[in-house]
């Protein structure tokens, strides 16, 4: 923990000083809110998490979030995937635990597209299922 020394000098130092007593008792309130109602507040986050998830399903997809290879449009089966390969590195240099915010954090980057589960893994062997057996009625 890192602890700041502000000189004492005026009525600045008061003021700060009062800013400071302030942010800690927001935080302590804050903490003991989140202890007491911890089933709303992960309800609220789950919530926001599902709103920013639409909104990146719904820019890499269109209006109707689909699965760019089979059309698959139930909202649980649908991922993010890496069109050139590489999620794993990507997490892994730091780029995406959350691939969702930092999508949005990020403007949205080219490169990324909107795969059901299904075809999302079956990419790892090559091609997906899909392609081979149908023609790709999607893209």
């Amino acid at each position: 923990m890192t602890y700041v020394t502000i000189k004492h000098c005026s009525i600045v130092s008061k003021k700060t000083m009062n800013k400071i007593k302030k942010r800690k008792q927001r935080k302590e309130q804050f903490k003991r809110y989140c202890a007491k109602h911890m089933d709303v507040v992960r309800e609220g986050e789950r919530r926001r998490q599902q709103e920013r998830r639409m909104i990146v399903l719904k820019h890499y997809s269109g209006e109707t979030p689909r699965c760019q290879c089979c059309g698959e449009t139930i909202y649980e089966f649908l991922t993010i995937d890496h069109i050139e390969g590489g999620g794993t590195k990507h997490r892994n240099t730091g780029g995406a635990h959350d691939i969702v915010k930092w999508l949005i954090k990020n403007n949205f980057p080219e490169g990324f597209r909107v795969l059901c589960f299904n075809c999302n893994c079956s990419r790892r062997g090559g091609e997906c299922p899909h392609k081979r057996l149908q023609g790709a009625p999607f893209g």
